[in-house]
């Protein structure tokens, strides 16, 4: 391969990796916490914010204008409060191999076998994320009652 050819062909993948995990350098951010705060709106429920004046509870943002009660909202905060560690681990994994990658395609000592064993960790560690949080998903969806599971699938239905 010609040497402009396989500093194309790195370069994109280098560039189709990073792309794939900005949702994971997205949550690796220390100030992610207060915008879903302060972009959470009446009901204060952001990614990693809580409800209004309960900073810090998590509520995914698909629960947003759903009227929880209270043995809910435990339920989803610890439902999520157990499942935090592991998934900051996979996004710890998916980030390391990403940046190892980057590092790589941007270095003297290019492997194009070794480039694609780390992309494809990263996206192994991408894949078991969001594996796990359709997990979550899903139990989150049996806490709800009948009403607020119709008003969530009226929801999806009116995505485009």
């Amino acid at each position: 391969m010609n040497p402009s050819h396989k500093f194309l062909a790195s370069a994109l993948l280098t560039a189709a990796v990073l792309a794939a995990s900005l949702p994971l350098k997205a949550m690796a951010r220390s100030d992610h916490a207060d915008s879903c705060r302060q972009s959470a709106g009446p009901e204060g429920h952001g990614r990693h914010g809580g409800r209004a004046g309960q900073p810090g509870e998590p509520m995914p943002p698909y629960l947003r204008g759903l009227k929880l009660s209270e043995s809910q909202r435990d339920k989803i905060f610890e439902l999520m409060h157990v499942q935090a560690p592991q998934l900051r681990d996979i996004a710890k994994k998916a980030r390391q191999s990403v940046d190892q990658l980057h590092r790589q395609a941007l270095g003297d000592s290019y492997d194009g076998t070794q480039a694609r064993q780390l992309a494809d960790e990263a996206g192994r560690a991408h894949g078991e994320m969001l594996a796990r949080r359709a997990e979550i998903d899903r139990k989150i969806y049996a806490i709800l009652d009948a009403e607020q599971r119709q008003q969530l699938a009226a929801r999806i239905a009116a995505r485009p």
